[in-house]
């Protein structure tokens, strides 16, 4: 059986948060770019990309 796709929040040897979206494969797809000092914080914008994702446009910048 397939894994799902997944959201992880993580922690670093700094004691800040951070998340990483795992493909089914467990390639790691998206990460946050940034640490959390409050756990909260990451885990409200994870909710925020899950409870958004299908309205968030694609734009092509790259100019090709």
């Amino acid at each position: 059986m397939a894994r799902e796709p997944e959201f992880k929040i993580l922690k670093n040897t700094e004691g800040e948060y951070y998340w990483h979206l795992e493909a089914a494969s467990s390639r790691v797809v998206a990460w946050s770019g940034r640490a959390y000092v409050i756990k909260q914080a990451c885990v409200d914008d994870v909710y925020w990309i899950k409870d958004n994702a299908s309205q968030v446009m694609i734009y092509d910048c790259t100019g090709e």
